[in-house]
């Protein structure tokens, strides 16, 4: 059994506008998920889990630079080629 996966998520060329929207979502559903954890979490076992609220920290940078780089290739006309692959990989 291949123990290994690649997945291709994302490939293709999109407008700013798009590229914006498509990855503005892919980061709000990793924030989504860190704060769902974070509330399970916290509800379940009185946990305080640093982790994921540096992650979200992170992702709300993230989104700030998106926003740069978004606005730069709307001022330059420019389309944005986007390729995300998801690699997978079974381990005990």
């Amino acid at each position: 059994m291949n123990t290994t996966h690649n997945l291709k998520l994302i490939d293709g060329k999109f407008d700013p506008n798009t590229a914006a929207m498509l990855l503005n979502d892919l980061i709000n559903s990793k924030i989504n998920f860190h704060k769902t954890e974070l509330f399970k979490n916290k509800e379940q076992f009185g946990a305080d889990l640093l982790l994921s609220e540096q992650r979200i920290t992170a992702l709300k940078t993230l989104q700030i630079e998106l926003k740069s780089i978004i606005e730069h290739a709307m001022i330059g006309e420019y389309k944005i080629q986007l390729n995300a692959t998801i690699n997978m990989e079974f381990v005990k």
